[in-house]
């Protein structure tokens, strides 16, 4: 992942690899999206093919697509970066506060549990709690900070 407003670099949730590759399936997808971008993906075409109509209606469709592959069988991700994503501060999800991830989290829980019927009912359960904490936690980890500051410069005048 790349930071343009930092010029940092940071590598994803694959730190210390202890194999070439990594597989994971559709249960790990919804806990949390490994594809991240879809830059250096590939896809079986047949499954591809099978798409229905509908996933290009949904938000967040690279998320989505990742669980519709991992249905099928495994998903392999290479340890090697094949590709970089950028982290910018008015992405479509790196864009949104903490309140607004939580209530996007929200929709998409239910959203993509309709999609698959309710076939996955827990497993969007589990992701909602998850993403409750997390982002509350990240809310926190920025508003603190930020009221710092204020307080500072209201009693100091300046930073």
């Amino acid at each position: 992942m790349y930071y343009p407003k930092t010029g940092e670099y940071k590598w994803g949730w694959w730190a210390k690899p202890h194999q070439d590759y990594y597989l994971y399936n559709i249960h790990q997808q919804i806990a949390r999206n490994r594809l991240g971008n879809l830059s250096a993906c590939c896809f079986r075409g047949d499954l591809i093919r099978l798409l229905p109509e509908k996933l290009y209606t949904v938000n967040f469709a690279d998320y989505l697509l990742g669980m519709i592959m991992a249905q099928y069988g495994y998903i392999a991700c290479l340890y090697n970066s094949t590709s970089t994503y950028r982290v910018w501060n008015n992405g479509q999800w790196s864009g949104l506060n903490a309140r607004q991830m939580r209530e996007a989290m929200k929709k998409i829980s239910i959203t993509y549990n309709d999609f698959f019927e309710g076939k996955y009912y827990d497993d969007f359960k589990a992701l909602q709690k998850q993403s409750k904490v997390k982002i509350i936690t990240n809310g926190w980890r920025d508003f603190v900070p930020k009221v710092l500051l204020r307080t500072v410069k209201y009693l100091f005048g300046k930073y």
